[in-house]
């Protein structure tokens, strides 16, 4: 029994190996045959932290449910707490749908919550990209061969939607509705500055980029202003260096016409 899950799509295989802490235990390959609403549950988001977390007695009914028979030996195998995500995750990645280490949210069971997330969310632009990039009957979901296996499996899903270009409709709308930039549209951006001297209003920034460039405006402002008070201060002495002058001339005038008229 091979232990590759396109293999063993191929094969017919019913159930894959999924290895952790040096104990083996059989999980159904098709993940439409998981507790799929309890996986679903099993992370909360923390209205306090804004964070993604896992909900422990959740997370321990969906395993529960997941291996069946096999729960007291995973009891025995991996009786701490701690073990449960990781668990979880391998089991998912035994499957063919591991978690993604540059997501944050892949917090257990891999990237099985995720993909059910978009499923769920946007139904219909997962069935429009699905047959628009890859010509996939969405609906082949629930269909069988003759042998019984699922024509359209959702790990099969879950590779094509990780692997959708940036103009399509899943990606847009995770985007809230703006089109993702390509690598092209980046270049002819820098091109822009580049020859124009300013940025492009619509390249997109890292966070890491705006703190710098807010750094470089605001202090771009603070030169301006100093610049403006050395000006404001050097025209107030010229102001006061020329209303001086006038005073002594003016002075000078009347003490020449008060002597010409005594003379005279």
């Amino acid at each position: 029994m091979t232990r590759n899950p396109i293999e063993a799509e191929a094969a017919g295989q019913e159930f894959v190996t999924a290895d952790y802490r040096g104990h083996e235990f059989l999980v159904p390959l098709d993940l439409d045959r998981w507790p799929l609403d309890s996986i679903r549950r099993c992370r909360l988001l923390n209205t306090t932290t804004k964070q993604i977390t896992v909900n422990q007695q959740l997370l321990v009914l969906a395993l529960r449910e997941l291996l069946g028979a096999q729960w007291p030996a995973f009891v025995a195998a991996t009786p701490k707490k701690r073990h449960l995500v990781p668990a979880s995750n391998a089991f998912a990645a035994a499957v063919g749908v591991p978690a993604d280490e540059g997501i944050k949210t892949d917090i257990a069971f891999g990237g099985v919550p995720r993909l059910l997330n978009l499923i769920d969310e946007w139904p219909g632009k997962v069935e429009s990209d699905l047959n628009r990039f890859w010509h996939i009957d969405y609906r082949d979901r629930w269909r069988f061969t003759r042998r019984g296996q699922r024509k359209l499996t959702l790990r099969q899903i879950h590779e094509r939607l990780s692997n959708l270009p940036v103009d399509s409709a899943l990606a847009i709308a995770i985007n809230n509705g703006r089109l993702h930039y390509t690598n092209t549209d980046l270049l002819l951006m820098d091109l822009f500055e580049l020859w124009a001297k300013r940025r492009h209003p619509s390249r997109p920034m890292s966070a890491a980029e705006k703190r710098e460039r807010d750094a470089v405006a605001a202090k771009s402002e603070q030169d301006a202003a100093d610049h403006k008070a050395r000006m404001d201060k050097r025209r107030a002495a010229q102001k006061k260096t020329t209303a001086l002058s006038s005073a002594r001339a003016n002075a000078q005038r009347a003490l020449q016409e008060e002597t010409a008229h005594a003379q005279g």
